[in-house]
């Protein structure tokens, strides 16, 4: 739906933009998002929950700690005409996620790409996995160093995991 169109990132940021041959794969794997709920946890830029509400998922809730990055989000948002199918939340991961769980909001697929070797990964996972904020059958996905092994998969078992340079992509879902 918003193909070709540029998304903001004020200057200075430190976010990484997930590369688009990665999002292009992950999305042809997780097909079709149409109609889904999405989550996407440390937001950054906002790329990839945009990428999803673009290829139709009906809402969009986007984390993001960093206030710069966060307006520019909403910024995005509001010129590519997603007002109403996406929100932002400007607060630390973990309060977002509970606050969302309390107020029993669950997603069809949850996505995380924290900051690489900050241990934030084991995190993301232990919160999620605790939470209902993801729906049954759902997918978790991580965007991830290839360099970060010290992680558990926890309430999760890895259904598929896929290498792009030094990028780890690891679909998961709640085991049994």
């Amino acid at each position: 739906e918003a193909k070709g169109r540029l998304i903001r990132l004020p200057k200075g940021a430190s976010a990484r933009p997930t590369a688009d041959r990665i999002k292009e794969a992950r999305f042809n794997i997780i097909a079709p998002v149409t109609g889904k709920s999405f989550l996407d946890i440390y937001a950054g830029s906002g790329s990839v929950g945009l990428e999803a509400i673009s290829r139709g998922a009906a809402r969009a809730v986007f984390i993001e700690r960093d206030r710069k990055l966060a307006s520019a989000l909403e910024a995005s948002l509001e010129e590519l005409d997603f007002i109403g199918r996406g929100e932002v939340l400007c607060a630390d991961m973990a309060k977002a996620i509970r606050t969302l769980a309390t107020a029993e909001k669950s997603f069809d697929i949850v996505f995380a790409d924290p900051p690489y070797g900050r241990g934030y990964l084991q995190d993301a996972i232990d919160v999620v996995g605790d939470t209902s904020i993801l729906s049954s059958g759902g997918a978790f996905i991580l965007q991830h160093s290839t360099r970060d092994t010290d992680w558990q998969s926890g309430s999760f078992e890895i259904i598929d995991q896929r290498r792009y340079g030094d990028t780890a992509v690891s679909f998961m879902k709640y085991k049994g």
